[in-house]
């Protein structure tokens, strides 16, 4: 595939992303966008470590307020699932995360293996 190519495949599959992200937005609540964000952060950024995201960072991300983030993440460390310091969020049961979080965590998770052409295991 030519250069211009790959571009424009890349272009649609960022398309395709923001898509299915502004949906979840209007769709999904907000624990279950906290829930993908920290997976997909897992899987991209961090590689299976704790995510470097504060509250305050999270709540811009999601739209909402900080004391929401901290209601949620609260909730999530008391259910097991994650476990929060200053800065770092890791999680501890990513089976349970992934149930908190919506169906658009597999859609944005298929978009980014497609964009990269390679194919990452979930990490369970």
């Amino acid at each position: 595939m030519t250069l211009i190519g790959r571009i424009g495949v890349h272009q649609e599959i960022l398309l395709a992303q923001i898509q299915q992200t502004a949906a979840c937005n209007g769709a999904h609540t907000t624990e279950q966008r906290l829930s993908r964000w920290l997976l997909g952060a897992q899987d991209y950024i961090a590689n299976g470590e704790a995510v470097p995201f504060t509250h305050e960072l999270l709540s811009s991300i999601l739209g909402v307020r900080r004391s929401t983030v901290t209601l949620i993440a609260v909730a999530l460390q008391r259910a097991g699932s994650i476990r929060y310091t200053r800065g770092r969020i890791q999680i501890l049961d990513r089976p349970a995360v992934e149930r908190a979080a919506c169906e658009c965590y597999d859609a944005i998770r298929l978009l980014n293996d497609e964009s990269s052409n390679t194919s990452k295991p979930r990490k369970h």
